[in-house]
């Protein structure tokens, strides 16, 4: 049986076959001032002739590449047709080149290769913990990267933007890497690839104000205003030297009136520096009763 089957598999395998293999294709020797402004077949599907066993041992051979010398193009679309002449075969092995099935032909769109200097946009969220402030503006270095890539592409690009991050209730400084987006076009690229950002965060300091009067804008002439409570408590947090030297003229809770008619339930409007936040107040409403 086992005599049968090998004298099967000599008979079959020294007959002629037609097999299709896969070359890569690449182009060599591009001037350095172009480039490729669009995507082409990494592959062409050869179609070769032999006998079984040539070709079995050609199927785990690494095939070489089919190169395509850029060296006299110009920056314009090319028509490029493949030749068999560019595939080279193991001479000792008696296989034949048949047919490049495809592509046949390629359309290489060579376009001038350039570069300039664009902003960057970061896409980010930052929370901080509410024990916590952010000491200073979220800082991002390198602030402009270098595009390059087909002049086509590169002239419709004024800013690139990074992926989006979300930092959530943060109780440390961060230092993060924001990787750009991906390019929009073909062989567009950054340089860098990413940007570094640093968020300045520590815990702060809280500070209560009680019995603060409130300030009525807006009453109508000739109309007495009844307010219950009349007096505001606020808590406020900040770094220690700032919430230590504040004090109760840099804060301001107004009950704006305006068009207010009988009894009403306002909440006030609450107005502190920029260097500290309000983490609360109490009442959080007022009732109002304009007679």
């Amino acid at each position: 049986m086992f005599l049968a089957l090998l004298l099967w598999f000599h008979a079959t395998t020294d007959q002629t076959y037609e097999y299709t293999f896969r070359y890569p294709l690449k182009i060599t020797n591009l001037p350095e001032n172009l480039i490729l402004a669009e995507e082409v077949p990494s592959f062409a599907q050869v179609q070769i002739q032999g006998k079984g066993k040539q070709l079995i041992k050609f199927f785990f051979t690494k095939k070489n590449e089919i190169k395509i010398d850029g060296s006299d193009f110009k920056a314009k679309q090319i028509k490029y047709q493949l030749s068999t002449d560019q595939i080279k075969l193991p001479k000792e092995d008696g296989l034949v080149i048949k047919d490049i099935l495809s592509p046949q032909n390629l359309d290489l769109k060579i376009d001038y290769l350039v570069k300039k200097k664009v902003e960057v946009i970061p896409q980010y969220e930052v929370t901080v913990d509410p024990d916590y402030i952010q000491k200073e503006e979220v800082r991002m270095d390198p602030i402009e990267v270098t595009i390059s890539g087909p002049r086509r592409f590169v002239k419709l690009i004024n800013s690139v933007s990074t992926e989006k991050k979300v930092f959530s209730n943060i109780k440390e400084s961060i230092e993060e890497k924001l990787p750009l987006s991906p390019p929009e076009y073909y062989n567009v690229k950054y340089s860098p690839e990413a940007v570094t950002l640093w968020v300045n965060v520590e815990r702060g300091a809280k500070k209560e104000f009680e019995n603060l009067i409130l300030d009525l804008t807006g009453i109508p002439k000739g109309r007495k205003v009844q307010v219950e409570p009349e007096k505001i408590n606020l808590t406020l947090l900040g770094e220690e030297n700032v919430i230590g030297s504040l004090n109760t003229e840099q804060i301001k809770a107004t009950l704006d009136l305006k068009g207010v008619e009988g009894k009403r339930k306002l909440v006030p409007k609450i107005s502190v520096p920029e260097e500290v936040k309000l983490l609360s107040f109490s009442p959080d409403s007022f009732e109002v009763e304009v007679k």
